[in-house]
């Protein structure tokens, strides 16, 4: 049978029987033992889901914003480059638009999922370092990321990836260290927001 662990209500670390302090970021333990078993903390789970929401809204909407300004300026260049108004123009803006359209398309349709897994292994690649992930469905998800998430996540971490972001967040988090799902950096459990992007940090356990 599975041992029930209590978790810290500030990081989400797993905590032993008896700890005064989250041996992850020096959180107080609720009443100098370990806490009951709630994950939620700062926001309730459905205001947690509701920012994750609006989130990916705000990136389908900078999206298309961002496509609408691109139409004309690519427009206009091509139009430079030919120097008339042929079909050749038209379809070289077409074809813009079309390829645009399909990689903004499954760039977002990979982000507008939330699942849960385990990271297998780890390829360093020239383009990045590649996390291939496992879900608990057995479908395999492969994520690019930077070097410095290479020390971050180790294989057999089990994660939690949130709809609307890009990264997933290790479940269990006990090397006083977090990542940022917005942008990937890696930063400090103790800071409330990201130093890169400044999006707020997460607790992973109110989305499991």
């Amino acid at each position: 049978m599975e041992e029930n662990h209590p978790y810290c209500d500030n990081c989400g670390a797993v905590l032993n029987p008896g700890d005064r302090f989250c041996d992850s970021c020096g959180q107080p333990v609720n009443g100098g033992g370990a806490p009951e078993q709630s994950p939620v903390t700062g926001v309730s789970r459905a205001q947690a889901k509701s920012h994750s929401s609006n989130y990916f809204k705000q990136r389908l909407a900078w999206s298309f914003l961002f496509g609408l300004l691109l139409i004309p300026i690519v427009f206009v260049l091509i139009w430079r480059d030919v120097g008339e108004f042929t079909t050749d123009v038209w379809l070289s803006l077409l074809g813009f638009i079309v390829v645009t359209t399909v990689l903004a398309y499954f760039t977002l349709r990979s982000a507008n999922k939330t699942w849960q897994g385990e990271l297998e292994e780890v390829i360093a690649r020239e383009n990045g370092t590649q996390f291939v992930f496992r879900t608990d469905q057995g479908k395999r998800i492969r994520i690019i990321g930077s070097a410095e998430l290479a020390d971050y996540f180790h294989p057999g971490d089990r994660v939690v990836k949130i709809k609307g972001y890009d990264y997933p967040e290790k479940i269990e988090r006990k090397d006083g260290q977090q990542i940022c799902v917005a942008c990937g950096k890696v930063f400090a459990i103790t800071e409330k927001r990201c130093q890169a992007c400044r999006y707020p940090s997460i607790n992973p356990r109110n989305y499991i």
